[in-house]
């Protein structure tokens, strides 16, 4: 048996087959290669009966720039190891695993009109009898209008991050009902246990030389509410369970959707961009008492984690969503959603399912944890 590496033009795409480990060495690349490993009968062997490949693929497109985020996009990427892992321990050959990266939005888009044109394995030169496009973002749905017309009748398309009512009203929009389907991850609970931790520290500093003001609790985000649908329940149950005198300000990087947010070579200002926030978040704690504010900035969360490294140590409470626990720092809450078992285990029954038969939508509240300390 022999192990052979077979690299295609220069592209978008960094693929993973059977046999093979390709580990993600770098995520802020204006371009990237399409490497396809796979194993196959001696030449020498004429008797041996020719390799047909695996019958299944799935490909995950991940916005420009968001691996590395040590946080969503990176945890996405641990359920495309755990599918990759599935042929070594079955011994089989039955699905390939593939991503798409790029450094900006229209490669991106490109490499995915590709894709979908190109139902073959590469190296077998055969088509794949079913193929899964899971998108990561909300924001890349709009897409599907210019997908649905090559994609085959027995593809399907997996949505993260949204709702059933998102998912419904685009299967009927792209006559794509059966085929298109959502797996979210609602912070439900998390968002319920912040709400008790912000009225708690309230109460604690009620009477005291410097109460907590909670009239207002940012909430830093990519995009404003209007330009992507977060679907994360943050929004929904704070403006629930606190105070109705309590307003919370949405703060986006960008008004649009657009390559300032995306493009890898912003990447820079937009970590100067939540240390700048972050330093604006410390001026309102110390002025006007403002203690508390919501961090969800995918990779450019790093940038608030190095304010917050070197804060001062009477600081404000951050909540982030999706990131990776920092003991070193209190005053750092997270939520952490787990999409990489998540989408692990919902495309293992999407491989055993026949063709237009998963459910609409999947929800797993179970795979979000956190370390917000309450008194219960």
């Amino acid at each position: 048996m022999t192990n052979r590496l077979f690299y295609h033009r220069p592209h978008c795409v960094l693929r993973f087959c059977r046999n093979s480990f390709l580990a993600f060495l770098a995520c802020s690349v204006c371009c990237c290669i399409t490497a396809t490993t796979t194993s196959c009968s001696s030449d020498d062997d004429p008797a041996a009966p020719a390799p047909k490949g695996a019958p299944l693929q799935v490909m995950v497109v991940f916005s420009p720039g968001q691996l590395g985020d040590r946080g969503y996009a990176d945890n996405v990427m641990t359920g495309i190891y755990q599918l990759k892992k599935f042929d070594e321990v079955t011994g089989t050959d039955s699905i390939n695993v593939d991503f798409i990266t790029c450094g900006d939005l229209g490669d991106t888009r490109d490499a995915l009109s590709d894709w979908a044109a190109t139902p073959v394995n590469a190296f077998y030169n055969s088509s794949y009898d079913r193929r899964l496009l899971v998108l990561t973002e909300p924001y890349m749905a709009q897409w599907l209008a210019s997908l649905n017309a090559t994609l085959r009748p027995v593809d399907e398309v997996l949505l993260l991050q949204v709702a059933e009512a998102d998912v419904k009203r685009l299967a009927a929009q792209h006559k794509m009902e059966g085929r298109l389907h959502g797996l979210n991850i609602p912070a439900s609970r998390s968002a319920r246990r912040f709400a008790t931790f912000v009225r708690q520290k309230v109460e604690e500093k009620k009477g005291s030389d410097r109460p907590y003001d909670l009239s207002s609790l940012p909430m830093l985000r990519l995009f404003k509410d209007d330009i992507v649908d977060y679907r994360d329940s943050l929004s929904e149950v704070l403006a629930q369970e606190l105070t109705k005198d309590t307003e919370i300000n949405s703060i986006a990087l960008a008004d649009t959707l657009s390559d300032d947010v995306y493009s890898s070579s912003q990447s820079a200002l937009r970590l100067q961009t939540a240390v700048k926030w972050g330093r604006m978040m410390q001026s309102a704690y110390e002025t006007d008492a403002l203690a508390f504010c919501i961090v969800d900035l995918g990779a450019a969360n790093q940038g608030f984690n190095y304010f917050l490294i070197g804060a001062p140590l009477d600081t404000f409470y951050t909540l982030m969503l999706d990131a990776e626990p920092l003991e070193a720092l209190p005053q750092r809450l997270y939520i952490q959603r787990n999409f990489g078992n998540a989408l692990a285990a919902w495309a293992m029954n999407w491989m055993r399912a026949p063709a237009a038969t998963m459910p609409i939508q999947t929800d797993m509240p179970g795979l979000c944890t956190d370390n917000i300390d309450i008194d219960d």
